[in-house]
């Protein structure tokens, strides 16, 4: 009973050295060397292509409150249904970095930002590593800029928390291009599956807004 609707495109910011030495050597003794070596290069690199100050405003919270259930009432497309309430549980029972959006003083939305650990290997093919993605978000009316405000300040604030790979896990198109222009590496990506409710017609072709938050990237381990 399960509809398909296409596959969440993985975009990747390497920081550190020793994910591209541990892809190549794997965990022998001289991939920590080589991967001290190679993270410098990655910071020339990255200085290319560099994230920017964003024009929106990213406020961090403790909570959500209702303006984020009227944020979600502004959305078209088909999601999986949110709110603040179920928000604040992943504030309270995950590790998560939650913010709102700002546009000026208006409300433009919110985002989860989430750092992990990852024990290495999977389909990753990566060394033991601490990644930063963004699990969830909502942006209303977005534009093109909005869209490349999330992306930068979401990378620019995890690279500060010090993870060793940014990761973002997109669905929808529009964020394609923002990933292209800072030099993000295409990964393998995972499957849109969803289970429409009895009576409901559901197709690929539908509009559909998903995030890796939307599903069960909510019940990650903290």
């Amino acid at each position: 009973g399960f509809v398909f609707l296409g596959t969440m495109r993985r975009h990747i910011r390497v920081f550190k050295g020793k994910i591209v030495a541990g892809k190549l050597l794997g965990s022998s003794p001289l991939s920590g060397a080589l991967g001290a070596c190679i993270t410098p290069v990655l910071g020339l690199i990255n200085l290319l292509k560099p994230f920017k100050k964003p024009a929106l405003r990213f406020e961090p919270v403790r909570e959500y409150t209702s303006v984020v259930d009227d944020l979600f009432a502004q959305t078209t497309q088909n999601d999986f249904v949110r709110d603040h309430n179920l928000l604040n549980w992943v504030i309270t029972h995950r590790d998560v970095m939650p913010y709102m959006i700002y546009q000026g003083d208006q409300p433009k939305g919110y985002v989860l930002l989430k750092k992990y650990h990852h024990p290495g290997g999977g389909k990753r093919g990566v060394p033991p590593c601490d990644i930063g993605c963004i699990l969830d978000w909502v942006l209303v009316e977005a534009t093109a800029g909005d869209r490349r405000d999330l992306v930068h300040f979401a990378g620019a604030e995890l690279k500060a928390k010090g993870v060793d790979l940014f990761e973002m896990n997109v669905f929808n198109k529009e964020f394609d291009d923002i990933c292209n222009e800072l030099g993000m590496i295409v990964g393998e990506g995972t499957l849109a599956f969803v289970r429409p409710p009895a009576g409901v017609k559901v197709t690929p072709e539908d509009p559909w807004f998903i995030t890796p938050g939307a599903a069960d990237m909510l019940l990650m381990k903290p």
